[in-house]
Order: C-alpha cells, then structure tokens, then sequence
C-alpha cells in the first residue's frame, strides 16, 4: 500500500500525474459560499457571537477566519476535472461534494470537462444551523457521481481497467429484522411485487432477498432521530453522523468529512488494491478512510496548515512498507 501527499496547486499536479493511473477519485472541493468569505475570510474579521448555548456560529467563524481557500471558482472550473480526468483510467468513477445551492455550477464543470454524470447522492442529516432569515435550514449535502466515458463493453473495460461498474457488494446494506421485505432465500415469493422489493436478486424463477441486504442506495443520512422520523421505513439507507471530535484529529478545518462516509464512498467506486485520488485532501480523511479499506491513496493539499494535519493524522497510520512523500 502507497500514500502519497503531494503538495501544490492541484490542476497542475494532476497533471504532473501518470496518465490514465488512478482507478477513482472521491473528494470535498471547496463549497465556494461566498457569505461565508465575505464575513469571515479577512484577518481582521470580528468573530461571530455565540448563538445560545451551542456556540455553532463562533466556533464556524473561528476556523474560516482569515482563510480564503474557499474564495474562488476552482471547483466550478472544467480545467480543475480536466485535471482529474487525465489522471483517471477509462470508466473511472469521480465523487465530489458541494453544497445544494453551488452544486449545479459543479456538476456543470465535471460535464464540461467531459464526464458522464451517472447520479446524485444526497448524505442527509440534522446537525445544520440556519444561518440566514432568508435561507432555509441546511440538512443535506450532494454528492456527484460522475465516470470517465470508456469505449467497448462495460464487461471488457472492467476487464481491462479494473473499473466502471460500481462494487455494490461491498457496499449493501444489511436487513433489519423487522424488514417488511425478509421472505428467506428458500425461492418463496415476495409478498409484495417484485418491482417494489430491493436487495433482491431472481432464483428459479421467484424473487428472494439477497443474503448481502439491500443494494446501496443514493441516499446517505446520519442516523439522527429527526432523520428517521422523516424518512420512516425508507430509513434503511447507509448512515453517518457528521465528524467527531477525534474524527477531526485536533484540526481547525470546518468541514471534516466523517471517516465512515469516505470509507463507505471510496469502497462504492474503487477495486480491491486499487489506487484513490483526492486533489482537495484538507485534513486528510479521505487518505485516512483509503488506507483502513486497503487501497493506494495519493493526496494533493496546497495550505501549509491542513498538509501538517494530514501528515499528524496519518503519520501514525503508515507501517514500513507505506509511503508518505
């Protein structure tokens, strides 16, 4: 296993990379809310005042204050996916966070750059604040799941790249024991029709429930008990709560992706040993989430700041035969 942290400007590093090298790339560009910039970017920007007993504006106004990475338009750049797109084999998967109101200008940059857009994933959750009289309460974040165009067959370019078709196997979701769907694996007919039962795969003729559980969905929530109230029985997607204290590794960083969620997406769209590219690494999570499913992992971070918190957060995960550079 490989780790990699490469530190500069990441369309000219990914450039810099092998051609047609990289079996995925899944990363947190950033968001580019200029509110946020605006209020909070300047060295002298005054810290917001603590909102009632949670203290969530002071504590987001102290880790955005003076930094400007999330000024600009990198992520709304097609040069910025270009990049990616040189680094990434044909049929190679790329997943990218934004948030709701800027997604639309990534998405449309990623299709510029000449990906196919495959699907949308929203992770759902219920730790967001409102911010703003005039915006609504945040509770989701999309992701866009987009691949590399390949030519051929889907089977002969598996074949030949090791990529595009995602491993759902590794990603299903188990059964709960109540699920209205559970009718064994004996070929028993599902008591409902079989276009509404999922996870399920045909045996002699009759729907059965696969033994792996439901096959992943594109919906992510964070478990929280005011998610599942909403959602009802369709609670029975993958779920992560938001970081952690430890999950955030003592870094100042605002947005800290848990490592389960970057687990879970690196092992949707990876093959097994395969190598993960992340040119926004930030704190390092996406390396940390490759390394604890097996995979090669090379991480690109142009701030002096969050490149010491990636080399402090996996400085202590790397054996004798791992690599940081």
């Amino acid at each position: 296993m490989t780790v990699t942290l490469l530190q500069g400007d990441c369309i000219e590093v990914m450039r810099g990379l092998d051609a047609e090298s990289v079996d995925s790339c899944v990363t947190d560009p950033p968001y580019h809310l200029a509110s946020i910039v605006k209020r909070f970017g300047s060295p002298d920007s005054a810290p917001a005042k603590s909102n009632g007993a949670t203290g969530v504006y002071a504590r987001e106004s102290e880790r955005f204050r003076g930094r400007n990475w999330d000024a600009g338009t990198i992520a709304f750049q097609p040069e910025t996916w270009r990049a990616a797109w040189h680094a990434l084999k044909p049929g190679a998967f790329l997943l990218a966070f934004n948030a709701p109101r800027n997604y639309h200008r990534m998405a449309t940059a990623i299709e510029a750059a000449g990906f196919e857009v495959q699907d949308v994933v929203t992770w759902l959750f219920s730790q967001g604040m409102v911010k703003r009289k005039e915006r609504l309460k945040p509770a989701s974040e999309l992701i866009c799941m987009a691949r590399k165009p390949f030519s051929g067959s889907l089977h002969a370019n598996v074949s030949t790249h090791g990529v595009g078709a995602i491993f759902g196997d590794p990603c299903r979701i188990p059964r709960a024991e109540n699920d209205r769907f559970e009718h064994g694996v004996d070929g028993t007919e599902p008591s409902r029709p079989a276009k509404h039962v999922y996870g399920e795969f045909k045996s002699r003729g009759a729907y059965v429930v696969h033994p792996g559980g439901r096959w992943p969905s594109n919906v992510i929530h964070d478990g929280s008990g005011a998610v599942l109230e909403e959602l009802g029985e369709r609670a029975r997607f993958f779920y992560c709560a938001k970081a952690t204290k430890a999950e955030r590794a003592g870094s100042k960083h605002p947005t800290v992706k848990p490592i389960a969620l970057m687990r879970y997406l690196c092992r949707l769209v990876t093959p097994p040993g395969g190598m993960v590219l992340d040119p926004f690494a930030g704190t390092g999570t996406t390396g940390q989430a490759a390394i604890e499913e097996g995979f090669n992992v090379t991480l690109i971070e142009r701030e002096d700041e969050y490149a010491a918190d990636i080399r402090r957060r996996l400085g202590l995960q790397l054996s004798a035969e791992e690599m940081l550079a």
